[in-house]
């Protein structure tokens, strides 16, 4: 491990900023149009790498002389380009799928490694939350139903989805009692979608960097609608290769990709007036799983940042 002198954020410049999601609050757009060189920052690890030496050793197997040594030399190679060091992978809040449920073990890992850097943590509004989180399921290669995915059957063996995953003032506050209060960032998503100029500023105050001249607002991932993610979850449960999903598959090895094909084709053709009544059930089904459940936990993030989630459209 880094002396204390050593620390990646104790060098003097501009501070280390960990970015550590969440998933689907525009992550790829930051990572690439605003963690750019040409915007002032430096990227000291990319996803992969983060994952291997900070996310993925269990407990028992995790070394932290890699991180701290990629921290240190990482932040050192950007301050003497005089930019500002970031790592930014939205798995470092855990990983909707699973529940976030090494969340805190990433954040007391963090803390270790860079005891005074700044963080950010990005959030969204639950229910659009849980939306995309089903989508990013199911573009994965899932096969469940979207109602058995917000409500798995039991979660007490393996790691599934839990609705305390969004549960955000939670996360917040662990990061903001490791790092301290002033050190902790909190954005919603809503704020990028409708004035990213404004959300990139406050990303740059955080650290010290002025704000960049333009940023590019390309959008970077798509989500399918309602109705075309039911036809490729059917799909999926001819795809041996899908990565999240413990389903068995219908259908021998091989044959898969011509039935996949035909449902991806398919899904193209679906008539407007389907794809409206799947999108309205589909939503419908969320509200339902929402009602009532973040509430109190809204108004305690509230507290804890000062932002006005109820303008930005949160139940509170």
């Amino acid at each position: 491990m880094a002396r204390p002198s050593e620390h990646p954020d104790d060098a003097g410049g501009l501070g280390l900023l960990l970015h550590v999601g969440y998933h689907k609050t525009g992550t790829t757009w930051l990572q690439r149009a605003v963690f750019q060189p040409s915007a002032g920052w430096h990227a000291i690890a990319d996803g992969h790498e983060l994952r291997q030496t900070l996310v993925r050793p269990r407990p028992l197997e995790y070394d932290p002389e890699p991180v701290a040594h990629a921290l240190l030399h990482g932040a050192a190679e950007a301050r003497r380009s005089g930019l500002a060091p970031v790592i930014s992978d939205e798995r470092l809040s855990g990983h909707p799928h699973s529940g976030g449920f090494d969340a805190v073990t990433i954040a007391d890992r963090l803390a270790t490694a860079a005891p005074h850097a700044r963080v950010l943590i990005v959030v969204r509004e639950q229910a659009a939350m849980a939306r995309s989180c089903y989508a990013l399921y199911v573009q994965g290669g899932g096969a469940h139903r979207l109602e058995a995915y917000l409500d798995p059957v039991d979660d007490t063996i393996v790691p599934l989805f839990s609705w305390d995953h969004l549960q955000y003032d939670r996360l917040v506050a662990a990061y903001q009692a490791r790092f301290g209060a002033d050190a902790v960032l909190v954005l919603p998503y809503e704020l990028l979608v409708a004035d990213a100029a404004a959300f990139v500023g406050r990303i740059h105050d955080h650290v010290g960097l002025p704000a960049p001249a333009t940023i590019d607002m390309t959008r970077r991932n798509r989500s399918l609608g309602a109705a075309q993610l039911r036809a490729k979850r059917i799909g999926n449960l001819f795809d041996e290769r899908g990565r999240t999903s413990t389903s068995p598959r219908l259908v021998r090895r091989g044959v898969w990709r011509k039935v996949a094909v035909a449902v991806d084709l398919a899904a193209r053709h679906i008539p407007a007036g389907r794809a409206a009544a799947v999108e309205r059930e589909h939503r419908a089904t969320i509200a339902r799983a929402c009602a009532g459940r973040f509430e109190a936990g809204n108004r305690r993030l509230a507290a804890l940042t000062g932002l006005d989630l109820e303008a930005y459209g949160y139940a509170v």
